[in-house]
């Protein structure tokens, strides 16, 4: 009896023993990202794993007030974050604290290699052996683990025999010469403040890319550079050398953004302070740690505090062939995503290209999809959205990029000698971006770097109806300066046609204040041909929405207008230089007889997706139908077209269209949709 009774009691400590260590098993694996689960699923014991290492803390309150007191910002940094916090307290943050070194100690005989350690996520990066991974998440202090991606960038495609849109001459900007750079800086309307003085003077810019390997270049040589680091080799040269990495893709961002060489290149923020870091690997099918993004992001801040960071790379893979999913790109799960989120509530504005993956939906790479990041798009020279440009949304549905500017055949120093070349990419269109940004801010040092931020969205070309192509729009430096100088800015769709005779056609507009105050004056000037024109005040409903109704015509016309608004700071046309240039409409004279159905004329199937049919009650044949778009132009006409006889829309994009019918000295419109 004594024996069962002792075998019991063993039996109930080893149950007791098995469930602890159970517990603290599967306490261990939920310290573990799904994504690593699944590498170590498939990897052999002994082999490499690459991961992030988060700490619950850094350390007792105690301990880290008397810490944080002894810690000193660079000095740039201090006054920017001066004006980010105004008086919201302490420049210094918990991100300045650097990690609890005795937490480092105690899993250090655990890595493999340390490779970062960083303060703003409190997390270090190592390469660890598989098998050692349970014992690092054991520690208590271990908060989780996750691996640590990869990025790339795409290869440059190179156009030599380029030749430019537009150029211009020293006449054309003053005291500049752009050359064949000028339609690049002119479509984000950068020669304005350049005229006015502002080339980035005072101005910190932190490049973090492949490395830059020709700053002997003609359009280099008079950079200001405040500092260099290799991230990748830890060593001060961001050049080639016999080590990993080459700097070609460095040279032709770098150059974009800060290039001077009057007769071909000018960069937009050529007099600006650059701080050069090298992040990328090229060597390995150019993959890019996003632990030696982060950390060059930290060191340029503790070093320089940087005003403006501008990035043409984008992270998605793993080690193990793994990827972040789109879901994963929401703005709040990526390492790298969560680091330039951190900078830029510190006051940093953070630029990076949407990426090369277009032109499907939801092809960004982080840490474009941060909702604090601008992420810029690629447009042609001539404006239309790049077929390689990235889109989003993000995982959470927000639209992405912010803006885009010129990423085809724009004007770089050749990374090989002192020639130049015409590379393609949202690579080329983001630190012509970064650019921009650093007139606005030279121009309004009190200006945050997200007042800055959501100036250049406000005013870029299609902010009255954003979309995952182009975001926001084009670029407009020069509308984005007059806006935080305080005048109103006018967010208007032009009216395209009014197909019916109407009362009236409502015209509608927002107009925003940087101060978020109202204008003083919103009015709508009209004419209809060549008549007087008539001004006529703009009402608002609400959320700074205003419009106006300009009376209706009874004949076929084309009425122009254009809107002012004006405030203490100033005034401002849409189109800027009204009444030389006015939006217009068509006005179409329509003859259906409501009350006489022997005068009706109709459509069938109306939506439509292959075939309409045109019917005349009272007309077999009708002398012409026309199909036009919504801008007015005509598709395709069909003389003596017999009434009730098939059409072909199947090639027609899905829409809405109009039918001009002509029969008996009618004239006729009708309106169908065309579905895909």
């Amino acid at each position: 009896m004594k024996n069962r009774i002792l075998h019991t009691m063993r039996l109930s400590v080893a149950l007791i023993c098995l469930i602890f260590i159970s517990g603290k098993v599967l306490a261990q694996q939920d310290k573990l990202s799904e994504r690593l689960r699944k590498t170590l699923a498939v990897k052999t014991e002994g082999q490499l794993v690459t991961v992030w290492i988060f700490f619950t803390d850094k350390g007792p309150e105690d301990e880290f007030r008397k810490k944080i007191s002894t810690i000193k910002l660079a000095g740039n940094a201090s006054k920017r974050r001066s004006k980010t916090f105004g008086n919201k307290g302490q420049l210094v943050t918990w991100y300045d604290m650097p990690l609890l070194q005795t937490y480092v100690s105690e899993i250090d005989e655990y890595l493999e290699k340390q490779r970062h350690e960083s303060k703003w996520l409190n997390a270090l990066s190592a390469d660890v052996r598989q098998e050692n991974l349970p014992i690092i998440a054991a520690f208590g202090f271990v908060k989780r683990i996750d691996l640590l991606a990869k990025g790339k960038i795409s290869q440059n495609q190179y156009q030599p025999n380029f030749s430019p849109l537009l150029s211009a001459g020293i006449s054309d900007v003053k005291d500049l010469n752009y050359g064949d750079s000028y339609n690049q800086n002119q479509q984000i309307r950068v020669p304005e403040l350049h005229n006015m003085g502002f080339a980035g003077q005072g101005i910190v810019i932190c490049m973090m890319d492949a490395g830059y390997n020709n700053l002997s270049h003609i359009s280099l040589q008079d950079l200001n550079i405040l500092g260099t680091w290799d991230f990748v080799n830890n060593n001060v040269n961001v050049g080639d050398e016999n080590d990993f990495g080459t700097g070609e893709h460095g040279t032709l961002t770098l150059s974009a953004l800060g290039g001077y060489h009057p007769g071909t290149l000018i960069g937009p923020a050529y007099a600006a302070s650059f701080v050069l870091t090298k992040t990328e690997n090229t060597e390995s099918e150019t993959q890019v740690e996003e632990d030696n993004w982060i950390a060059a992001l930290e060191w340029a801040e503790e070093n320089f505090g940087p005003d403006i960071t501008s990035t043409s790379l984008g992270y998605l893979n793993f080690d193990s062939g793994f990827a972040y999913s789109a879901d994963d790109l929401d703005g709040n799960t990526t390492a790298i995503t969560i680091a330039g989120d951190i900078a830029a509530s510190l006051g940093i504005l953070v630029v990076n290209s949407a990426g090369n993956s277009g032109p499907g939906s939801a092809t960004l790479g982080a840490p474009a999809d941060g909702d604090s990041i601008l992420a810029i798009g690629a447009v042609t020279p001539w404006g239309e959205i790049a077929g390689f440009s990235s889109r989003g949304p993000t995982g959470d549905g927000r639209i992405k990029p912010e803006v885009s500017a010129q990423g085809v055949q724009v004007v770089s120093a050749s990374p090989y000698d002192d020639s130049y070349v015409y590379p393609n990419g949202t690579s080329l269109s983001c630190p012509l971006v970064a650019g921009a940004a650093a007139l606005l801010l030279q121009a309004f040092p009190n200006a945050t770097n997200m007042q800055v931020y959501e100036a250049l969205k406000i005013t870029a070309s299609q902010s009255y109806e954003p979309n995952n192509d182009y975001g926001w729009g084009i670029v407009n430096t020069w509308a984005a300066y007059n806006y935080l100088s305080g005048k109103p800015h006018i967010v208007h769709r032009p009216v395209e046609n009014a197909y019916d005779i109407q009362d009236f056609y409502t015209v509608s507009a927002e107009v925003r204040c940087v101060s978020n105050s109202l204008p003083e004056i919103v009015n709508l000037t009209y004419k209809v041909n060549d008549g007087e024109w008539e001004n006529i005040p703009m009402t608002i409903s609400d959320n700074n929405n205003y419009s106006a109704d300009i009376p209706g015509v009874y004949d076929e016309a084309t009425i122009y207008y254009y809107l002012y608004s004006e405030n203490s700071n100033g005034a401002m046309h849409l189109p800027e230089n009204a009444p030389d240039s006015a939006f217009s409409f068509p006005v179409f004279r329509t003859s259906i007889d409501h009350e006489n159905l022997a005068e009706s004329i109709f459509v069938v199937p109306n939506p439509a997706k292959n075939h309409i049919s045109v019917y005349s009650v009272n007309a077999d044949v009708l002398e012409s139908v026309d199909i036009i778009n919504v801008m007015g132009q005509t598709y395709c006409s069909y003389p003596d077209l017999i009434s009730g006889s098939a059409v072909s829309v199947a090639g027609l994009s899905a829409g809405t269209w109009f039918l001009k019918v002509k029969s008996k000295d009618r004239l006729t419109v009708l309106k169908f949709v065309k579905l895909d």
